[in-house]
């Protein structure tokens, strides 16, 4: 096996790593929206994509697998922004994703994680737009307590990138 082909391989074994830690959290999401602001059934939208991650995780190889994390991260991102609104942190979402693109997608994909890159920032750019008013009407102790805790899972799902991630890269 050549070196371009192991590194392919090391990376998408990354991906799939993420993919299983995504879809772990999906019920643990909501249920952690719902402790936090009594309201139930709303962060149950947030698990919708948890069936294409797992057809991620288990069919999925090479640029499908690598960029398909981050573009159905990409529309997670989009339900959390329309679910809490501007104040309530969906939009950092981005950050992990843009993270992810660079490190999982390689040289010859680089078009394509300035792509994903594009699309995070117009989601950005357009946070107030996009997200505002929100699918519910939170209260300012719910939406402050949600922005905390979406600070708080960007910071560990960005953490855990470069922790799987940053290895596969090489030395410079």
């Amino acid at each position: 096996m050549s070196r371009a082909s192991s590194d392919e391989t090391s990376t998408d074994a990354a991906c799939r790593t993420l993919a299983w830690l995504i879809l772990s959290n999906k019920p643990v999401y909501p249920l952690t929206i719902w402790w936090l602001t009594g309201n139930a059934w709303h962060g149950w939208l947030t698990a919708l994509t948890a069936p294409l991650y797992l057809l991620l995780a288990m069919k999925a190889r090479g640029t499908m697998l690598r960029a398909g994390i981050p573009v159905l991260a990409l529309l997670d991102t989009f339900v959390a922004m329309k679910l809490f609104g501007s104040a309530g942190g969906g939009v950092l979402f981005v950050a992990p994703i843009v993270l992810l693109a660079a490190l999982a997608l390689g040289a010859s994909e680089r078009w394509l994680a300035l792509g994903i890159a594009a699309v995070g920032a117009a989601l950005a750019l357009f946070n107030g737009t996009l997200s505002d008013p929100p699918l519910v009407n939170w209260t300012a102790e719910q939406i402050a307590a949600l922005f905390s805790f979406n600070r708080y899972s960007i910071l560990a799902l960005s953490l855990f990138i470069v922790w799987r991630f940053q290895p596969l890269r090489g030395a410079p």
